[in-house]
């Protein structure tokens, strides 16, 4: 009786200390199916609204904008004719859409909506890569214009895109995909490339080539400390503090996913991404130190992470068929 009870006893402090080191949860209950026989990827989210692009390439092509009420049915709002691209909310006014397109196929630029994607009219007429908001003053943006060989632009509105200045050019750069700037002192910018990652402190007059041990995929600024900055990269993740960059050791269960990149958690130090196990997960990065948070149990067709923009907490895997809702708060 007496070793009945004790085996008893150690197995509830076995199952009470397990729980408290557990790596992963459940989330399917959390998931929400999107419309059926359509590619949409939602790209903003707050509460029950949402908005969500697809690409048509056939009969003509465009590429058309959705938005949703319950974040299940997807009505269209409007579209670019003739283009594939990527459209982009205003963190002003949520009404103030953009869209940009660099694809060989179709129109490239730069257009502009002022009435949540209904009407457009285009503000930028080269192609462009990537389009970023000073995040200290919402109505400046910056958009990166590749070279056809070597090198890039990057064009400045302080406008709300009405009017483009070039303001700097990086001529060593391959394909730049990505500009983060540092939440505190827009000054302060990185460039994503293929070969590489560059770092500017003067806004962008002198770049410094800070990155080239493998191909990166993202690079996020940490808004709880604006002196660090973290690289996605093809071998892992890498932390820069000023120039100086070093690997982040995590554990095999937290190998960053190919490709994928970091979101930060708005105003903290904790950064997400995706993981590249068979069965896919979203791993924590805090302190260097990242655990698994959630086991997805599917890899097709993920490729986004999304925090909802009135709502810290509540962070979204996305696929081309679902969300993945995740709530944060403990």
């Amino acid at each position: 009786m007496k070793q009945s009870y004790l085996k008893l006893l150690i197995a509830l402090l076995l199952m009470v200390a397990l729980s408290g080191c557990q790596t992963s949860r459940n989330a399917t209950e959390d998931v929400i199916t999107l419309p059926k026989n359509q590619e949409l990827r939602v790209f903003w989210v707050s509460g029950q609204k949402a908005l969500a692009q697809e690409h048509k390439l056939t009969p003509d092509i465009e590429t058309v904008l959705y938005k949703s009420s319950n974040l299940k049915e997807y009505e269209a709002v409007g579209s670019i004719q003739g283009s594939v691209g990527y459209f982009y909310v205003s963190p002003k006014n949520k009404e103030d859409l953009f869209y940009i397109s660099s694809e060989a196929i179709g129109q490239q630029g730069v257009w502009k909506s002022k009435d949540g994607g209904k009407n457009w009219r285009k503000v930028f007429k080269e192609p462009v890569e990537f389009l970023a908001f000073d995040p200290t003053k919402s109505s400046t943006l910056l958009i990166v214009k590749n070279d056809n060989e070597m090198g890039a632009q990057i064009f400045l509105s302080e406008d709300e895109g009405e009017n483009w200045l070039k303001s700097a050019v990086l001529e060593k750069a391959f394909a730049v995909n990505q500009i983060a700037i540092n939440p505190k002192d827009p000054q302060k910018m990185l460039a994503v490339a293929h070969n590489g990652v560059w770092s500017t402190g003067d806004n962008g007059q002198h770049w410094s080539n800070i990155f080239t041990k493998s191909r990166p995929f993202g690079a996020a600024y940490n808004p709880g400390n604006s002196g660090e900055a973290y690289i996605a990269a093809m071998d892992g993740i890498y932390k820069v503090t000023g120039n100086e960059v070093s690997k982040v050791s995590i554990s095999e269960d937290c190998k960053i996913a190919s490709p994928s990149n970091l979101v930060f958690r708005p105003t903290t130090s904790t950064a997400y991404f995706l993981n590249n196990k068979e069965t896919t997960g979203v791993c924590e990065l805090e302190d260097s130190n990242a655990k698994t948070i959630v086991t997805l149990g599917q890899s097709a067709g993920l490729v986004d992470l999304l925090f909802d923009s009135g709502n810290s907490e509540v962070l979204y895997v996305v696929s081309y068929k679902q969300l993945t809702k995740i709530d944060l708060k403990k």
